[in-house]
């Protein structure tokens, strides 16, 4: 059950949709701007193809739910790469390292529409010079799980006017029945932890539930 922060963003579901649309809206403007040097001469096709792409692999991977089993780790590397394609950011590196989990995809879908927001604020907000590193990691001890995302960037807050990222991320985090931490490392950087129920199948399958 969703607490009062996901309850005034709206249903999931509708989050979700919201989310997807607004992420494709702003890399396809970022595009398109990029398209119209193009055509005046800079080098900016190729950066508009590559955004685009971004845009396609982002939305396969965080589409409409499919029924069955994923790998976490091969679906949370697939939405990385997609978010920094999307972004159109080539200096930002993002490392991934995640136990072996399977799981139910209608559990990991949640989590990787977190992740995604997670990476890209990171990419948007928190590297003034353009280059950085993103570490994400996700261990699952068979009773909780334990994600966290960390950047060597300067961390500027979680509240941006007109901003509803932290509020997105809270409603699907509450979804899981999880919660978030927010701190700041001694260099000033931005490190978020969300901490929820484990997501591995095999937890599922020992409690009948699977």
């Amino acid at each position: 059950m969703l607490d009062q922060t996901a309850n005034s963003c709206g249903c999931p579901e509708a989050i979700y949709a919201r989310e997807l649309s607004h992420r494709a809206n702003n890399a396809l403007q970022g595009a398109l701007a990029a398209m119209h040097l193009g055509r005046r001469g800079g080098a900016g096709l190729d950066y508009a193809v590559q955004r685009l792409e971004g845009v396609i692999a982002l939305n396969r991977a965080l589409g409409p739910d499919r029924a069955g089993v994923v790998e976490t780790e091969k679906v949370i590397r697939q939405v990385c790469a997609a978010v920094v394609k999307a972004a159109g950011s080539e200096d930002v590196d993002v490392i991934v390292s995640a136990d072996t989990i399977w799981a139910e995809s209608h559990r990991v879908r949640p989590l990787l529409m977190v992740i995604a927001e997670l990476v890209g604020n990171a990419i948007s907000h928190a590297f003034p010079e353009g280059a950085g590193t993103v570490l994400v990691s996700l261990r699952d001890s068979g009773r909780s799980a334990r994600l966290v995302v960390e950047d060597d960037g300067i961390c500027g807050g979680w509240d941006r006017p007109g901003g509803q990222g932290r509020g997105i991320v809270d409603a699907f985090a509450a979804h899981l029945g999880g919660r978030v931490r927010r701190g700041i490392t001694s260099g000033g950087s931005s490190r978020i932890v969300v901490i929820l129920p484990t997501i591995a199948l095999v937890a599922y399958c020992s409690e009948g539930r699977a």
